[in-house]
């Protein structure tokens, strides 16, 4: 058939189903939306098609994308092919009227690809694509251990030792193996690629022991972690990182975070705020030895299907806070052996506001024991709402903190002065403190009648000691008061 289309709409309009059109057509734009427009992959085979234009205006529209001709169906046709927004498809041309110079078909949309299968046929082949970065591209860059600095990037670099270091998925057909380039440039070694850069769904232990690297530059709209599900170790033992930009991380459908940043010991600076964990199950030992770090804001960390958060903070030895929010539950952790030594070595911290979690521990409650071990500077815990009957949790041991302190210090329920040395069902909720009890030997004097010493005093919290106008004695002047030693 011929199909002419007027200066608005097209010729053929192809919806809901595929189309191929056989020889003999005839198909002209006469300015408009083009000679086709098609929503659906469409197929032009045979050898009596003719495409032609009018003027510089289009003569064929895949998908609502241009593909632009000559001025006549025997001129060679020059395409500028822009796929934005484009569904997997093709166009395949074989005439006799016209001819396809392959040399000067151009991609103006960076993300898609444009394939020649082979010349003979003259097949083009559209395909919706994001080239994927093999996680284990470090059995290309065989030097990976010397490397300091890494950038992603959508711009081409000059310089470098050249390594393909693409990955082969469901996604992408054979003609895009190895779409993502690595340049090793000295110690600087660079991902590059026309798209977006993909990590694939198993993505973890991607920069493990890169022990020397520093930086990590992600760029800006280069990569994209919308389909990763495990980011195990991702970057552990990175032990030379000092920060990390994550904003461009999408963790929506991540289930495992285990170890991701282990042993990023040089760590000082973490934002996370853009993380969505709700779909994330394993948590354990994601900040092991992240030695200097000083503050963690997790607020932004919903953790309802977490079971595993063992060793989270172990050997965290410079954090002195961790910002948790009501969404930051453990309700679903019920093998004590997924609490051990969540918050091991963790000597600088102060305090905790562990309200939000729940040791609803049902099998291995002995394992847990150990959460508190070694966090000698702890003076104020707000205790888990829910504590199952038979959980017992030892708090950090007070014979051997604050030794500069006379006293002997040690745990008491707040507001009720009642000395506790480990976290039981009874003490679910409350909130504890260490402190200690003050004793006065008053040497005979007379304590004023409508006054009353304080006998309690919690570790770091002023306690005002009474004075001459607190207390007398018949012929001595108050000297004030002085530890027994």
């Amino acid at each position: 058939f011929n199909a002419n289309n007027a200066a608005n709409g097209s010729a053929i309009y192809v919806a809901t189903t595929d189309l191929t059109l056989a020889g003999g057509n005839t198909i002209k734009n006469n300015g408009g939306s083009g000679a086709i427009y098609a929503k659906k992959d469409f197929t032009i085979s045979a050898d009596t098609n003719s495409f032609s234009g009018n003027g510089t205006d289009v003569a064929l529209v895949y998908g609502a994308k241009v593909l632009r001709t000559g001025n006549s169906a025997t001129e060679a046709m020059s395409m500028s092919i822009n796929v934005a927004d484009c569904t997997d498809g093709r166009v395949v041309v074989e005439s006799a009227t016209v001819y396809t110079d392959w040399s000067k078909i151009t991609l103006t949309n960076l993300g898609k690809k444009l394939v020649q299968s082979t010349s003979d046929t003259k097949q083009l082949i559209i395909q919706s694509y994001t080239p994927y970065l093999n996680n284990g591209w470090k059995n290309q860059v065989t030097d990976y251990a010397s490397i300091t600095s890494i950038v992603f990037t959508n711009t081409k670099p000059t310089n470098g030792i050249v390594y393909n270091v693409g990955a082969d998925t469901e996604e992408i057909t054979a003609n895009f193996t190895n779409d993502v380039l690595a340049y090793l440039d000295g110690t600087k070694l660079t991902f590059y690629s026309e798209g977006k850069i993909k990590f694939q769904t198993g993505a973890g232990g991607l920069f493990k022991g890169l022990s020397n690297c520093k930086t990590i530059d992600f760029g800006t709209g280069v990569i994209d972690t919308s389909n990763v599900i495990n980011m195990q170790s991702m970057f552990y033992n990175c032990s030379s990182l000092m920060e990390l930009d994550l904003s461009q991380f999408n963790t929506n459908k991540v289930t495992v975070m285990l170890g991701m940043f282990g042993g990023c010991s040089n760590l000082i600076q973490l934002d996370l705020n853009s993380f969505n964990t709700s779909n994330v199950t394993a948590i354990d030992s994601m900040f092991y030895d992240c030695s200097k770090l000083i503050s963690l804001d997790l607020s932004s960390f919903d953790t309802a299907k977490v079971h595993r958060i063992g060793a989270m903070f172990k050997d965290c030895s410079n954090l002195t806070s961790i910002k948790f929010s009501d969404k930051f539950v453990t309700s679903a952790v019920v093998d004590g052996k997924y609490y051990r030594r969540l918050f091991y070595g963790c000597s600088k911290l102060t305090s905790l506001d562990l309200s939000t979690f729940s040791l609803n521990i049902t099998s291995n409650a002995d394992r847990a024991t150990n959460i508190f071990t070694g966090c000698e500077s702890l003076t104020e815990i707000k205790l888990p709402a829910t504590i199952a009957t038979g959980v017992t949790i030892q708090l950090p041991a007070s014979d051997n903190n604050y030794s500069n302190c006379y006293y002997k210090d040690a745990w008491y329920v707040q507001n009720e002065y009642t000395k506790i040395t480990e976290i039981a069902s009874v003490s679910a909720g409350k909130t504890v403190v260490v402190g200690g009890t003050i004793t006065y030997n008053t040497n005979d004097g007379t304590w004023a009648s409508s006054y009353t010493a304080p006998t309690f005093y919690t570790f770091e919290q002023a306690v005002t000691l009474p004075t001459s106008t607190n207390i007398t004695k018949t012929g001595f002047a108050f000297g004030g008061w002085f530890e027994k030693s």
